[in-house]
């Protein structure tokens, strides 16, 4: 996704979803089997509402604050674009087309959505790459999981009439 452009066509996207889906399913159910592994099943219930809130809480947190840094990122990069668009410069106004003309308000206002297009675009492809380095740092990690020690307690027994 890091590789992402203006120009592509709907199937990195597609195929980016794909793996993304395919990649949670193989990772959630794993997890959620090695979180109550070790659970005395009396708790289960309670860890189960535990394990899921974190897992919202912790999705929700994610979420906003890969898109602060995304409109961070765009933020930035439409301030360097737009800062290199001189009305006085000859070479710019020769480059872009009669439509995005620096000296009719139509004109800045087209000029101004391209660049808030290619900015916005800048800021994803620069926050996926971030993303793709991190899981790359954080992958070794892997190494000091552990099996879990099987519950030795005994099962209460079950009453009935």
């Amino acid at each position: 996704m890091g590789q992402f452009n203006l120009a592509m066509t709907r199937g990195p996207i597609l195929t980016s979803g794909f793996i993304q889906g395919f990649g949670t399913g193989l990772l959630f159910a794993p997890m959620s089997t090695l979180a109550y592994a070790t659970l005395d099943q009396i708790h289960r219930v309670e860890g189960t509402t535990v394990s899921t809130m974190v897992r919202s809480l912790g999705s929700s947190v994610g979420i906003s604050v890969v898109q602060a840094m995304v409109l961070r990122n765009a933020a930035a990069a439409h301030s360097e674009l737009g800062g290199h668009m001189d009305p006085s410069n000859p070479l710019i106004g020769s480059l872009l087309p009669k439509l995005m003309d620096m000296g009719s308000p139509t004109g800045l206002t087209v000029l101004n959505g391209e660049v808030t297009r290619q900015a916005a675009m800048i800021g994803y492809v620069n926050i996926f790459s971030w993303m793709a380095l991190a899981t790359c740092v954080l992958f070794p990690l892997i190494l000091w999981l552990r099996p879990a020690q099987p519950v030795t307690g005994a099962l209460p027994e079950a009453h009935g009439e």
